[in-house]
């Protein structure tokens, strides 16, 4: 095996020697008389920037990859929001109805009148609400197209 490797290291540093030979060769039968003698001093020369530009180019490769959040569906399989039954109590739940509370007051400026449905500002009013974020408020079932969740009662907590 290791044979084989030495085999393919001379092979491809010949192949390198032959092909910079012809090279040179081309570039001496091609080139003005007058700068045929530049030519092999010229392709010695080193070039800084070509160098540089190769080890950028692998650092721009590695900085590609960009990290991505989990999809909705990779977060059902893992898991996420299965929570289990019981394991969140009325007390766990009632700072965050308490924060909510305040929210939802400040953001319908309750404090002031509601308007009535025929005023001006009721759209405006209605559109808020549709917006509002309902997580930790209290919540009770008044219509329904299944009867049965008529006068349910429950804080969101966990909403889909």
């Amino acid at each position: 095996m290791a044979e084989a490797r030495s085999n393919n290291a001379l092979w491809a540093e010949a192949i390198e020697k032959n092909a910079a030979q012809a090279v040179i060769n081309f570039l001496k039968t091609n080139v003005p008389k007058s700068d045929v003698a530049s030519v092999e001093a010229e392709l010695k020369k080193d070039f800084i920037f070509a160098k540089k530009k190769g080890k950028e180019s692998k650092k721009k490769k590695k900085s590609k990859k960009k990290s991505r959040t989990l999809t909705r569906k990779e977060k059902k399989n893992l898991g996420f929001y299965n929570i289990p039954r019981n394991s969140v109590k009325y007390d766990d739940v009632r700072p965050m109805n308490e924060i909510w509370a305040d929210y939802i007051n400040e953001l319908l400026e309750l404090d002031k009148s509601v308007p009535d449905c025929s005023s001006k500002t009721w759209e405006q009013f209605t559109q808020t609400l549709y917006r509002a974020d309902f997580h930790g408020s209290f919540l009770q079932i008044v219509r329904s197209k299944c009867p049965s969740y008529v006068g349910k009662k429950r804080y969101l907590h966990h909403g889909h």
